[in-house]
């Protein structure tokens, strides 16, 4: 399972967005591994760089389904929910 954090620096949100990632693995039994991407640095692939901050993939899709849109800027409401996760990630765990 590919799980991505898209971010950009200084969101405010992303340190939540980390510990409810972290969170949801762990209530579920799953190694706490994950990539992260800062939509500033130029290693970010293209693909991710209009996600809002924080933003949750897991195998590539949007934990929230969302579109990724150019410009994008802070995610309302903070990123996914602990319970948004957790259904991501069984899903994903089938």
């Amino acid at each position: 399972m590919q799980i991505d954090l898209v971010y950009f620096e200084g969101c405010p949100h992303v340190v939540s967005a980390r510990q409810r990632i972290a969170d949801a693995l762990g209530s579920l039994g799953l190694s706490a591994e994950w990539s992260e991407w800062d939509t500033g640095e130029a290693a970010t692939p293209t693909n991710l760089r209009g996600y809002s901050s924080p933003t949750v993939l897991v195998n590539g899709v949007d934990v929230e389904h969302k579109a990724a849109t150019s410009g994008a800027g802070c995610a309302v409401g903070g990123g996914p929910s602990l319970e948004v996760l957790r259904a991501a990630l069984t899903a994903a765990s089938r």
